[in-house]
């Protein structure tokens, strides 16, 4: 394995880490990832990229409670934003199918392509 230097959070921009966090979530380092979605956010509470992310990763990592916290404050910032409500969707169709298959028809109106194909196949399966 290469070592490579870790990000440090003062140099780096809100965009930087969130993208820098994509590299370690990528590579399989969901450690660093999520530290790096962190710093992101807390450098720019307004990056719904990142909190989508970190909701991605958390979830990964088993963190489900921080995931939806994560998916959902996306979707504060940027209704609609494609990648939070699939996400977040597959996973209430999973706990709460009844629930799930409710908030997200709400949520296809209000998203792009192709990320409004990809939540219309989830409601195209049957409940489990």
């Amino acid at each position: 394995m290469v070592h490579r230097p870790v990000p440090d959070f003062d140099r780096h921009s809100s965009v930087q880490h969130s993208d820098f966090g994509v590299v370690y979530e990528q590579g399989g380092n969901l450690e660093e990832a999520r530290r790096q979605y962190e710093w992101a956010v807390q450098k720019a509470e307004s990056n719904h990229v990142a909190w989508a992310n970190l909701g991605n990763v958390a979830v990964k990592m088993g963190d489900v409670e921080v995931a939806q916290t994560a998916w959902r404050r996306s979707l504060e910032l940027q209704p609609g934003y494609g990648p939070a409500v699939v996400n977040l969707a597959a996973h209430l169709l999973e706990t709460k199918p009844l629930d799930g298959r409710q908030w997200l028809e709400e949520q296809l109106p209000l998203m792009g392509e192709p990320w409004r194909t990809r939540g219309a196949s989830l409601l195209s399966r049957p409940p489990e």
